[in-house]
């Protein structure tokens, strides 16, 4: 009987590893081919903001017009599509000091680093015991569509997914230093995506007052560096005045602000509309069409605020995040503000506030989704729990909104004349919102004291 059940338990983890061995090929040659071939267009206006910097030119304007032309191999604008803070164009600056393809292979290997450590840190609190649990993880990395959008674009959400995983697992420490950490941590991601000051909140009804202590101090700091480096007030003050305006209204896009066509052609030649030159090396526009939206947010945007034009996306943004909250309140209630709720609960708790974070930001992308993985390390760590009817139930909705997430979209699949009407077109945003459901859920239905780890 021990010998059938031991080969059993063979025989799936052989079929789990040929299946994450194939995976994991497919992935690292795509990565790669991808980086080498493709412009990674997000990545190309981080580099390019670097590069303006470089040159003690504003990051916000293109500067195609300069010599030697400073262009993402992108931009028809005279606005730059870099829109962070001016810290963070600073903490590119180094990159950009390197040829723009070695700059591409050093971000991809960075991303996937972040993204392995997020799990990695993820399994410290939820365990993963077995080796067909690793594996499980490992395939659902591999296979996870956004994770590859991600690399297509060069994002930078594998940053910001890592920063915030470290913060919530040294929250949950409940230690001074890690404390201050966590709130380093947060500072930084806040810095590369502004609505991660969502966090803030849940920190103060959490009263987590040393991290929210060095949430204060990381952003003074970098906000001071910044301020001081050379044409940083002259930075600070177009983005406020400039840059935030555009963001909250969405009006970057008009006519008369384009780059004048003829020296974008100057810069191209005849490489075709589906490509172009950056760095003197020329690149695919697009590695493959996916649907790009992520945001809740945008798709009550579209769908009843369409016609309204002075309506401030900041502020549609923060309506949503109180409304996608509230499920919150009976969990902190239950596990009390003042008492210390199980390491494990309060872990997941921010990693669900993430994905509020996600639903309510009006620039979450699809490459934004990677923020999910963690919370797929949980389901899997926590495949015990199914044989309880009462936890199976929220469990199956983040599975199932896990599985949806990671699967190619109708315009990867090409089949947007069946999808493109129906809200299957928001498949990422309902992923998320099956994720957020089942996840409160499950945090609701478990008790405080329940399954606790000793640390």
């Amino acid at each position: 009987m021990i010998k059938k059940l031991h080969d059993k338990k063979s025989f799936v983890n052989l079929i789990l590893g040929l299946l994450f061995t194939v995976l994991l090929v497919n992935l690292l040659i795509q990565a790669w081919s991808l980086t080498r071939d493709v412009l990674q267009m997000d990545f190309a206006a981080f580099y390019t903001a670097g590069e303006s910097l470089n040159y003690g030119l504003s990051p916000y304007l293109n500067q195609i017009v300069h010599s030697p032309p400073i262009w993402d191999g992108i931009d028809p604008f005279i606005f730059s599509r870099f829109q962070y803070p001016p810290a963070a164009a600073i903490l590119f600056h180094p990159l950009a000091l390197l040829p723009f393809l070695t700059a591409k292979y050093v971000w991809l290997i960075l991303s996937m680093i972040a993204v392995l450590l997020s799990v990695f840190l993820t399994a410290r609190v939820f365990p993963l015991r077995a080796s067909w649990q690793w594996l499980t993880a490992g395939i659902l990395i591999c296979a996870f569509f956004p994770l590859r959008t991600l690399v297509e674009r060069g994002q930078i959400d594998a940053m910001t997914l890592i920063l915030l995983t470290l913060a919530g697992y040294w929250v949950v420490q409940n230690k001074p230093r890690e404390a201050w950490l966590a709130g380093f941590a947060i500072a930084l991601a806040i810095l590369l995506k502004v609505y991660c000051v969502f966090l803030l909140p849940f920190l103060l009804i959490r009263r987590r007052c040393l991290t929210l202590a060095g949430v204060t101090c990381g952003l003074l700091g970098l906000l001071a560096a910044s301020y001081i480096y050379p044409g940083g007030q002259n930075m600070w003050q177009e983005y406020i005045q400039d840059v935030l305006p555009r963001i909250s209204y969405h009006n970057e896009g008009l006519i008369q602000e384009r780059v004048d066509a003829e020296l974008i052609h100057q810069v191209t030649g005849d490489v075709g509309e589906d490509a172009t030159i950056k760095d003197g090396r020329v690149y695919q526009l697009y590695g493959f069409n996916f649907s790009s939206n992520a945001s809740l947010m945008r798709v009550l945007l579209d769908e009843y605020f369409e016609q309204n034009a002075t309506i401030s996306r900041s502020l549609l943004s923060l309506l949503v995040f109180l409304a996608l909250s509230l499920p919150f309140i009976p969990w902190l209630l239950r596990a009390g503000i003042d008492r210390k709720a199980d390491w494990r609960q309060e872990f997941l708790f921010w990693q669900l506030v993430m994905v509020v974070i996600l639903l309510a930001s009006p620039l979450t992308w699809t490459m934004n989704v990677v923020w999910l993985l963690p919370i797929g390390v949980v389901v899997i760590s926590a495949w015990r729990d199914f044989g309880n009817i009462k936890l199976a139930i929220p469990l199956i909705l983040v599975v199932a909104g896990m599985v949806f997430a990671a699967l190619p979209d109708h315009k990867t699949l090409e089949l947007v004349d069946y999808f493109e009407k129906t809200w299957l077109n928001h498949k990422y945003v309902l992923s998320e919102m099956l994720v957020l459901i089942g996840g409160v859920a499950y945090l609701l239905l478990t008790r405080p004291d329940q399954d606790k780890i000793q640390r």
